[in-house]
């Protein structure tokens, strides 16, 4: 009887961000070779809190990019809806729990716009999402005066500032539950997978029954959903709402999720990457300043995690095509 050879065969899933998670292993440990403090408990938490806002955003843009589209204007609507709803509380006596509601509503109200604009009236993507950027940016400029919202209420903040069990920061929970709905809704249910059908190949979803258009929108309703959380528990986290809050903050997210496995050209999308290509960037961006490199270096960090990501996808999807 002939011996049978095991084989261990690592998951498909798992084989999407497992690059991002050795790199995510490999830089904690190099680090912390070099810096005592990276590996407390209370620079770990600063971490993990500090990735919360780009973190909450990611949930959203993988239905994004997993539909096959892009959005720019992520940043501008987290700054958006955090400015006008905090304001509103602040200086004008709403009460915190309507003005958060304000917020969903203005970001749900900016991805129907996007969604619209890409779907309905056919724009590139990039294009679109590039354009209500600099509107969204330029109202909330308008809005502000480029002066920040000071004295917001507890009741508003609280969902960005306090620690639950006196240890885990309340922005932390958000995202985790936003995680585990988002990965659920993507991968367990008919929706997600007409997500991940339209991004594929969007007119083999078309002849299948799908409606494209409304999966689009509906994506970039997710979306900015999400940044009004982001916007929320950001200025929760900061205690103060400004027109310039999350700028840059897209480009951390779009590294993250494409390091962590989601293809850029859609069909292909995994929450559970996007939270460690996310938590990859916010580590890199904490050795910097551990090891008290330049903080002008960060952008060019960045630049080159971004470059490394597509390049990373790029060599995927080579070897997807050579596989079959």
């Amino acid at each position: 009887m002939k011996d049978k050879k095991l084989k261990l065969e690592i998951p498909n899933n798992i084989k999407l961000f497992l690059p991002a998670l050795v790199s995510l292993f490999v830089i904690s440990i190099v680090t912390s070779l070099f810096s005592e403090i990276f590996l407390t408990s209370r620079n770990l938490m600063n971490v993990l809190n500090q990735a919360t806002t780009t973190g909450i955003m990611g949930v959203g843009v993988t239905f994004i990019i997993t539909a096959g589209q892009f959005d720019l204007s992520s940043a501008s609507v987290v700054c958006l809806s955090a400015l006008i709803s905090s304001d509103l509380c602040a200086n004008f006596g709403l009460n915190p729990y309507l003005a958060i509601l304000v917020a969903v509503a203005i970001g749900v109200a900016a991805g129907f716009l996007n969604g619209f604009l890409v779907a309905h009236v056919g724009l590139i993507p990039f294009i679109a999402t590039m354009g209500t950027m600099n509107m969204f940016k330029g109202l909330s400029l308008m809005y502000s005066k480029s002066l920040t919202v000071h004295s917001i209420p507890e009741a508003y903040t609280r969902w960005g500032s306090t620690r639950v069990f006196d240890v885990i920061p309340s922005g932390i929970i958000i995202s985790i539950i936003l995680y585990i709905i988002g990965y659920i809704l993507l991968s367990k249910t008919v929706f997600g997978h007409k997500v991940s059908a339209v991004g594929g190949n969007r007119e083999a979803a078309r002849l299948a029954g799908i409606n494209a258009k409304n999966v689009i929108m509906s994506v970039y309703v997710i979306a900015g959903f999400c940044y009004a959380i982001a916007g929320v528990v950001l200025t929760g986290r900061v205690g103060a709402a400004y027109p310039t809050a999350a700028d840059g903050c897209e480009l951390d997210v779009i590294a993250g999720i494409v390091i962590g496995g989601t293809s850029m050209s859609g069909g292909r999308g995994t929450h559970i990457g996007t939270w460690v290509g996310i938590l990859l960037v916010a580590v890199i961006n904490n050795a910097i300043n551990l090891l008290g490199i330049s903080a002008y270096a960060t952008k060019f960090v960045q630049g080159i995690v971004i470059l490394l990501a597509v390049i990373v996808e790029i060599l995927r999807s080579k070897a997807a095509e050579k596989r079959l």
